[in-house]
């Protein structure tokens, strides 16, 4: 059995905490760093190339906690194996990254035309938030930007590696719902205090059931994380 230098043990402690896909393509990427550093610092005529070359790839734990900010570790894949939503999401990647496209232009036709009526109204189909009251374009402005958004979010999840589109998904689904919902509901039957009792309500209740852990993750998730 051949003993293990002290870059391989360098590279096991480094890919421990990663997935097995992920580590296996950071092994091949440090080995291929390594082995280039330690050529180039033997032409230099360092007396021990393979020590400083090691030296320079840094501490395990420093190079753990930066990999950490753009990789999915292993404590990551064990809550999404958990979370109900984000494992459907997973165990159907075509699904994830090719929403019907009907279905998408649909949504994105209705949600447009709405926020056009909210802010200046249809021929013989008047808005029924006047852009004289103080919530007049509001509602309108902010269907417009959720549009944008959701333009956005199909090209962003699209380009995605699977584990991060799954992630903004499941973060763009716990928003996209109960707002788009509410600003429906306002469009339909104006301002009031009740919807407004629902918006606080509906607030207070996405905050509670808020997976902590997806939005934890959205900025590895919105990096490409594999």
């Amino acid at each position: 059995m051949t003993a293990q230098t002290p870059f391989d043990h360098w590279l096991t402690q480094v890919t421990a905490p990663f997935p097995g896909d992920t580590a296996w393509r950071l092994r091949a990427e440090f080995s291929t760093h390594y082995e280039q550093a330690v050529d180039d610092l033997t032409a230099l005529g360092d007396p021990d190339p393979a020590r400083t070359a090691l030296h320079e790839l840094g501490e395990p734990a420093t190079v753990i906690a930066a990999l950490a900010h753009t990789h999915f570790t292993r404590a990551d894949l064990a809550w999404m194996d958990r979370d109900g939503e984000l494992k459907r999401l997973l165990a159907d990647p075509d699904q994830l990254h090719r929403e019907p496209f009907g279905r998408w232009v649909a949504g994105v036709a209705l949600w447009l035309g709405l926020s056009v009526w909210l802010l200046f109204g249809l021929p013989g189909l008047p808005s029924t938030m006047s852009v004289h009251t103080a919530f007049g374009p509001l509602a309108g402005l902010l269907l417009l930007v959720l549009v944008g958004v959701q333009l956005g979010e199909r090209w962003t999840v699209s380009r995605r590696p699977q584990r991060s589109a799954a992630i903004l998904r499941r973060c763009w689904r716990m928003l996209w719902h109960p707002l788009g919902g509410l600003l429906v509901a306002a469009a339909l039957l104006g301002p009031s205090l009740v919807l407004g009792l629902v918006a606080l309500g509906l607030t207070l209740h996405a905050f509670l059931i808020r997976p902590r852990e997806a939005l934890s993750l959205l900025d590895k998730a919105w990096r490409g994380a594999h």
